[in-house]
């Protein structure tokens, strides 16, 4: 299976060139300040992952 880096400043951007991909796997990191260190998603974060999910049948999200 090949795997293709996709990436876009712009939610719409990223959309786009997201159409022809039938599985999509976002990677969340966190800061590397501490690792004791709380970490919240951002709303636009949560935005973006509805959106990619709203559109894509298959998405597989991994936070690290």
């Amino acid at each position: 299976m090949k795997v293709t880096q996709v990436k876009a400043n712009q939610l719409d951007d990223l959309l786009k060139k997201l159409q022809p991909y039938n599985t999509v796997i976002i990677g969340l990191h966190r800061s590397n300040d501490s690792p004791w260190k709380g970490y919240q998603i951002k709303s636009t974060q949560l935005t973006w992952l509805y959106e990619i999910a709203r559109t894509h049948g298959n998405v597989v999200f991994n936070a690290f």
